[in-house]
């Protein structure tokens, strides 16, 4: 696909949607996971983010696993998947994240699963 662009209420009306896989597209952005109560897998694989923001995965709260590998991330905002507390597993392979931030994975209580290969990464401050 070559999707660049997904409105914030596409999604709005999958109560019930479970997986979402929207890997080899175009996003440099991410905003349109609002009101998806019962999603447990994310792929974002191979897209075009640079920066995670910090609420973008705030109403994913039943998420499990969450695929950002192959993206050119540079940055994730402290505290961005602090809502995310039933999260086994979170792959950020392939990017460029030169840094790990304090707090970063702060309240991911059940993850089992975290990958970081392959990435420009110099430091990892305390308390990541």
């Amino acid at each position: 696909n070559q999707l660049k662009v997904i409105s914030e209420n596409t999604f709005n009306n999958l109560k019930k949607l479970e997986k979402l896989d929207l890997s080899e597209n175009q996003f440099e952005t991410i905003g349109f996971f609002n009101n998806l109560p019962k999603l447990k897998w994310l792929n974002l694989y191979k897209n075009n983010f640079k920066q995670i923001k910090k609420n973008t995965f705030e109403s994913l709260t039943n998420l499990e696993y969450l695929y950002l590998s192959s993206n050119q991330i540079e940055s994730i905002d402290e505290n961005t998947f602090s809502s995310l507390v039933n999260l086994k597993m979170l792959i950020l392979d392939f990017n460029n994240l030169k840094q790990i931030n304090t707090n970063m994975f702060a309240n991911l209580i059940k993850l089992e699963t975290i990958s970081l290969k392959s990435n420009q990464i110099e430091s990892i401050e305390d308390n990541s």
